[in-house]
């Protein structure tokens, strides 16, 4: 069983009957999707109750964005990059990244790793589509999990610090390989009085911490802005 208590044989069932409706009406949109997955769910009832788990939690789901932010329909689209074809979404725009990922995943039927990338930068699943840069009819690339080198960049990089109000830049050297949090780190051995409240910055967006120099977008001599909670305060 998974954790929605549907046993693999019944999911397979699934999503080989999903595919068959996919193949039958290529242009089946979202309200045609819960429709095929109802018929399924009463043909498969009587035979694995889990189903029920299932079924409730898609129907929350849809009832959750149906009433999300009351946002506007957008389009997105995902362009595989290991075969060209293009699948495409329809998504409330108040919508979160994991959502557009699942309803693809419903249409493309793929179980493979996969990575999805926006503007050359891994997509964060928690985050809402707005706060990830995404807008109506933006397209997303998708790869497969193993298309993507599994060893880390190699080498040392080099990332500028650059504290707001001060022309003392400070350079650091750090693996390629290694989290942003180790950059950082290097930093504030080199720094005199740190502040603790610093945030970190780089295009326009506050770093994480945990994610890896690729994952953040950091490339060799990339420049990173230094602020402090005191230089918000003073801006309001």
């Amino acid at each position: 069983m998974n954790n929605n208590g549907i046993d693999p044989e019944t999911y397979n069932k699934f999503l080989q009957f999903m595919q068959q409706q996919n193949m039958n009406n290529p242009n089946m949109n979202m309200n045609n999707m819960m429709n095929n997955q109802n018929m399924f769910y009463n043909n498969n009832m009587m035979f694995n109750p889990g189903m029920n788990n299932f079924m409730n939690m898609n129907n929350t789901n849809q009832n959750q964005s149906q009433g999300q932010n009351n946002g506007q329909d957008w389009t997105l689209y995902f362009v595989r990059k290991y075969d060209n074809n293009k699948i495409t979404i329809q998504i409330n725009s108040g919508d979160t990244v994991a959502s557009a990922i699942s309803r693809y995943k419903i249409k493309s039927l793929e179980e493979i790793p996969l990575i999805f990338t926006y503007n050359g930068k891994p997509l964060n699943s928690q985050l809402s589509l707005s706060a990830s840069g995404l807008q109506n009819n933006a397209t997303i690339t998708v790869e497969k999990g193993s298309s993507i080198p599994n060893k880390a960049p190699q080498g040392f990089w080099t990332f500028i610090f650059e504290k707001k109000g001060e022309n003392k830049p400070i350079s650091v050297q750090v693996e390629a390989s290694k989290k942003v949090k180790d950059a950082i780190n290097s930093y504030k051995s080199k720094v005199n009085n740190f502040d603790p409240t610093m945030i970190f910055i780089f295009n326009s967006k506050t770093l994480n911490e945990e994610w890896t120099m690729s994952q953040a977008g950091l490339r060799d001599n990339s420049k990173i802005l230094v602020i402090t909670t005191g230089d918000i305060e003073g801006a309001n």
